[in-house]
């Protein structure tokens, strides 16, 4: 009845994840920083307080939250053939309606750095 209907913009989000760096730890690989950064296109802004999913294959690894830079971590610990199996692992960012804006969905996947 006369009002104003607000619709909040959608942001486009790109979610990067770091490759895994492999650490030999008989009869297992440990890697130790699974990372992801959540960025808001749009702005160029880091993403805080969203949730981020870790997995490999039909495995999931874990959730975190992103922090203020974005970045979200999970500490894992996966068998060779696993990883290998996979080609490394994936992360993905479902999307969200924050206060400014609706953050549309991202993913990405990270390879394996063996040093």
């Amino acid at each position: 009845m006369g009002g104003y209907l607000y619709i909040l913009p959608v942001h486009a989000t790109s979610l990067t994840a770091t490759p895994a760096l492999s650490k030999l730890f008989p009869p297992q690989l440990y890697f130790p920083f699974l990372n992801a950064t959540l960025t808001d296109l749009v702005t160029g802004l880091p993403v805080a307080n969203q949730t981020i999913t870790f997995t490999t294959g039909a495995h999931v690894l874990g959730a975190a939250t992103t922090n203020a830079q974005g970045l979200a971590r999970v500490n894992e610990t996966l068998t060779l053939t696993l990883i290998l199996l996979n080609g490394g692992y994936n992360v993905s960012f479902a999307g969200a309606t924050t206060p400014s804006a609706t953050l549309s969905p991202s993913s990405d996947h990270a390879g394996v750095i063996e040093p």
